[in-house]
């Protein structure tokens, strides 16, 4: 018998299909479309609530999704996954699902959800508030963040050591128009706060300034010392120059954090005006009815405008899910995911 058991679980397990957030699906399913969405007062739903109400990329998180409804769920309320046009048949099911005493409310929640970066996460759930009820659609949307939206952060929460820059980044941020949520959350992406951080590209401090922006920023900030011959230097040598102190916030401007924070944001504001010259304006006008300045300007920052604009000019609306931009696509996907994060947590 145990033997037959185990059998049968090898046999289930061999049938599973591509993984999901929400686990295998025991068979692979056709293609899903939702083709109509019912109102919620046609269900006597009150409301459909998700907490966090976006997907988030940065960090696995618990969601959770509250329905009220003027009626009762009965015993035959249930709900689909749809999980990139594909209904999900999961073979285990870990989540928690209650409902109020009064069954006018039912709480579904999702422990330790993690949902990678770079790749394709559409996500919508279909409710079914009795046996007879036509599905309500409710679709979780991708985090936004916007680029010139200025308003002073007071709290980095998940980062400790966030804490000590928040004042560095709000004026940073004031000199150049940059949100500085954003410009936070690009901090958190490129060096988790760290201001001693380098790269394999040689890229230092705070917001990672490369060795090519830091010569335009330099064009700008004359008088910012940086330390000679970083070029030459392997990357282990450099790593340990910075560490003995022998590169330090005194003769390098990228390690020093009042200066890192500002260079970020004056980078970024240099990225954005060269996407707003009429030109490139212009050309961007020929894809988008509203151009996503946003995520070009931080892919621009990740791997540079040139290989943007190429891309640009290649994939049309689909230009961030080019091959040649995949980690640029992830930098972009984390960073509004911690910036909706850091709005959302103070």
């Amino acid at each position: 018998m145990r033997y037959i058991l185990l059998l049968a679980l090898t046999i289930i397990m061999s049938c599973a299909g591509p993984s999901s957030p929400f686990g295998s699906d025991l068979f692979i399913s056709e293609e899903f479309v939702v083709t109509e969405n019912r109102s919620l007062a046609s269900q006597n739903i009150v409301s459909i609530q998700g907490q966090p109400a976006v997907k988030l990329y940065h960090t696995p998180y618990d969601l959770k999704i509250k329905l009220e409804s003027e009626s009762s769920f009965d015993e035959t309320f249930r709900y689909d996954i749809i999980y990139n046009n594909r209904k999900i048949n999961r073979w285990w099911q870990s989540e928690s699902i209650q409902i109020a005493s009064d069954r006018k409310q039912a709480l579904i929640e999702f422990k330790s959800l993690s949902l990678m970066p770079g790749v394709k996460n559409n996500i919508t759930f279909l409710f079914y508030p009795n046996i007879t009820a036509s599905p309500l659609v409710y679709t979780f949307k991708d985090p936004e963040c916007h680029l010139n939206y200025y308003s002073p952060i007071s709290k980095i929460s998940k980062f400790d050591n966030g804490m000590a820059y928040t004042e560095k980044i709000n004026t940073a941020s004031g000199l150049y128009n940059v949100n500085s949520f954003l410009l936070a959350s690009l901090v958190a992406q490129e060096s988790s706060f760290n201001p001693k951080a380098v790269s394999w590209a040689k890229a230092m401090g705070l917001t990672q300034v490369t060795p090519l922006a830091n010569a335009d920023i330099k064009k700008i900030k004359t008088d910012w010392k940086s330390y000679p011959n970083i070029n030459r230097m392997s990357y282990a040598r450099l790593k340990y120059k910075i560490l003995r102190g022998h590169i330090n916030q005194d003769n390098d401007w990228r390690l020093d954090a009042s200066k890192s924070l500002e260079g970020g944001a004056l980078f970024l504001k240099e990225i954005q005006d060269y996407w707003e010259q009429k030109e490139n304006k212009d050309f961007l006008a020929k894809t988008f009815k509203e151009i996503p300045y946003t995520d070009i300007v931080l892919a621009s920052y990740n791997s540079g405008s040139t290989r943007v604009k190429r891309n640009l000019t290649k994939k049309k609306k689909s230009w961030l899910w080019a091959t040649e931009l995949k980690e640029a696509r992830k930098y972009v996907m984390n960073i509004k995911s911690y910036c909706h994060h850091f709005q959302h947590k103070r």
